[in-house]
């Protein structure tokens, strides 16, 4: 018995395994081996511009597919047209209401701006921003009747060749040293505001959105065409090619129509998901397959929209869901949560976060990465501490190494951001506040 009783001793005290223990002089050789900044420059560092007017908070911001042009989405209902270059104030719509986002259409052959206010998408042609080809084409692919644009920027009438619909104000000379800004205001949309429907009529649940063409006073101020929908739009996103538009209302009673798909060349709506009960909180397209993320409060679901059906869902680390950005290959995206971690996801890889970032100390609302990666491969996460981290994320054609993140530089501000843009074609990157600044910031 006693023999047994060592024996058991001697195995229970006993190492499994030879180890060895590591001795460090500096803790500091724990730390990975990551690439010096200054080798992955450029990426922004400097505050260069600010674009001023704002009185409430900028709640989205968009540039055109040039990067000439920012467009801002503000609560005192006023939607801005800024030159990004000089930061002269171009145009602005007063839009009745608090303005949700703003988007260009990232296609450079259509000059589309899309506003979601309420219950409603506008659809504006800033016929400044871009060639009289490519409004004429924008005017058709639409479907706007009785509509062209002149040589000098301003709406014709078709039929009768007059000049009718003046988008652009002419600058006068001795007003604000010709810096007198138009201003239209547009008329509530009587459809859109209905939000008393009976749920239980089957013919009111089918409805899902409606095109409605632009009133006169509206054309008059560069608006085109506008959608009704049945609940408010928390978030839209554009297929790069410019013809499909996804549209979230999260609070649609009926369930289904949460998510809506949107055909402008056709001028078809559709709703992808019969029976979906989740809130969803962002979606966006791949860039070249037909796949769609659809971001939920707990999970990210990947569908095929050609063979109608889910390819794969990704768990959300912990926390609600807030934001999500898709890498320009499309291989992997970024999740941010109330956690206040920034998860990086191969999609390739498995369902579960690849690297959690905890950088931030308050809730994630804000991630981008920039549109052009192969010349700048740069991504941020913006939070409800008022800062903006910038990174370095590379992505290797080689499966065999996984890709290289790298913290650049932390963007410093007094209030909590709300939204972030990066230039098309430039390392710089442009945030949104709470207190309604806007600011540009420059390598």
């Amino acid at each position: 018995m006693q023999d047994r009783y060592q024996r058991c001793l001697d195995l229970a005290f006993s190492p499994r395994a030879q180890r060895t223990r590591l001795i460090l002089d500096d803790p500091s050789q724990l730390l990975p081996d990551l690439p010096d900044r200054k080798d992955l420059r450029p990426y922004p560092e400097k505050l260069s511009f600010e674009y001023k007017g704002h009185t409430a908070t900028v709640r989205s911001l968009s540039l055109s597919p040039n990067g000439q042009f920012l467009a801002t989405a503000c609560d005192d209902h006023l939607v801005r047209i800024y030159e990004v270059a000089t930061g002269r104030l171009m145009k602005r719509y007063d839009m009745q209401h608090p303005v949700q986002q703003v988007c260009f259409c990232p296609s450079p052959l259509l000059n589309l701006l899309v506003v979601s206010v309420e219950y409603s998408l506008v659809y504006i042609v800033p016929t400044f921003t871009a060639h009289t080809l490519v409004n004429d084409y924008t005017l058709r692919v639409l479907h706007v009747p009785g509509l062209s644009v002149g040589r000098e920027g301003h709406m014709m009438n078709a039929n009768t060749e007059t000049e009718a619909l003046p988008v652009v104000g002419v600058m006068e000379e001795g007003t604000m040293q010709g810096r007198e800004i138009t201003q239209a205001t547009l008329d509530e949309d009587e459809l859109a505001a209905e939000t008393v429907v009976d749920l239980h009529d089957e013919d009111e649940r089918e409805k899902r959105a409606e095109f409605v063409d632009a009133t006169p006073k509206e054309r008059r101020a560069g608006i085109v065409m506008k959608v009704a929908l049945h609940a408010k739009v928390k978030r839209f996103v554009f297929h790069n090619k410019g013809d499909y538009m996804c549209v979230l209302c999260p609070k649609d009673h009926v369930k289904y129509r949460q998510t809506i798909m949107l055909q402008l060349s056709k001028r078809k709506v559709f709703c992808p998901f019969r029976k979906f009960a989740e809130v969803v909180i962002d979606c966006q397209f791949h860039p070249r397959e037909p796949l769609f993320y659809l971001a939920t409060t707990n999970a990210v679901r990947c569908y095929n929209l050609l063979a109608h059906r889910l390819q794969k869902r990704y768990k959300a680390p912990g926390g609600v869901s807030t934001c999500l950005s898709l890498h320009p290959e499309g291989d992997n995206f970024l999740l941010g949560s109330t956690t206040r971690y920034t998860s990086w996801y191969d999609c390739d890889f498995s369902d579960k976060p690849y690297k959690r970032m905890r950088s931030h100390t308050g809730v994630i609302s804000a991630v981008a990465f920039h549109p052009n990666t192969h010349a700048y491969p740069l991504f941020a996460s913006g939070a409800a501490d008022g800062m903006v981290h910038v990174f370095h994320g590379m992505v290797y054609d080689d499966y065999n190494k996984n890709a290289l993140l790298v913290p650049l530089k932390i963007l410093k501000h007094r209030r909590p951001v709300y939204a972030l843009a990066w230039h098309p074609t430039l390392p710089w990157i442009f945030t949104s506040t709470e207190d309604g600044t806007v600011r540009a910031w420059t390598e």
